[in-house]
């Protein structure tokens, strides 16, 4: 299990798809993000999975939203799966809509839960979030 998750890698195989400012973390390789502007926001958080020692009834993938400064957070969405045994592979999805009123009180941050492994990898999306800024407050 890992609250919040690290080490995470802006897509740069395909620069030209970045649209904006994009998200910012509040420090360096902290796990926490702000967002680049008010708004109405769609947020996919997609874990990947893998069993090196048998079945797991339990791997989640969860996004949490602070309102305070990361004083408080609220789960905004839980994807929950199982791994069948050894060498099994699965991915937990989840997604959520929120409105951010105040970019200097918001922040972002994504928990994983498991009995399995985590899978990632820097030249193709295993473990990845999407931030999508759908309009105006």
């Amino acid at each position: 299990a890992t609250d919040p998750v690290v080490n995470w890698e802006r897509v740069d195989d395909q620069t030209s798809i970045i649209v904006g400012t994009g998200m910012v973390e509040t420090s360096l390789n902290s796990g926490i993000f702000k967002f680049p502007s008010t708004g109405f926001w769609q947020v996919d958080f997609d874990c990947s999975w893998y069993s090196t020692s048998g079945a797991s009834a339990y791997i989640e993938a969860i996004m949490h939203l602070s309102e305070n400064s990361g004083t408080n957070y609220n789960d905004m969405a839980r994807g929950r799966g199982s791994l069948y045994g050894t060498s099994a592979t699965d991915t937990t999805h989840c997604s959520s809509l929120m409105k951010i009123s105040n970019i200097t009180t918001s922040y972002l941050k994504f928990e994983v839960g498991s009995g399995g492994e985590r899978i990632g990898a820097s030249d193709t999306n295993r473990t990845w979030f999407i931030v999508k800024k759908l309009g105006e407050i």
